[in-house]
């Protein structure tokens, strides 16, 4: 992949973190996509494709970031 787009989505999952982190029990999809909508240079892959790559889908169906574990 180009270095330019894993730049872009490494600052947009930044963005992401900032939001999750905050959130002990998850975060849904739609919560994060309404960030996003504030992210000013969006990668050119479609959100729902890379967030697996930076975040961690629950069996809740919530987004936590790396590293996290459920309680």
């Amino acid at each position: 992949m180009d270095p330019v787009e894993l730049a872009r989505e490494g600052i947009a999952a930044m963005y992401l973190s900032r939001f999750i982190e905050d959130k002990r029990e998850g975060v849904y999809y739609s919560d994060i996509f309404e960030q996003y909508l504030f992210v000013p240079d969006k990668p050119s892959r479609l959100l729902f494709d890379w967030l697996p790559d930076y975040f961690t889908r629950t069996p809740s169906d919530t987004w936590r970031l790396r590293g996290e574990r459920e309680e």
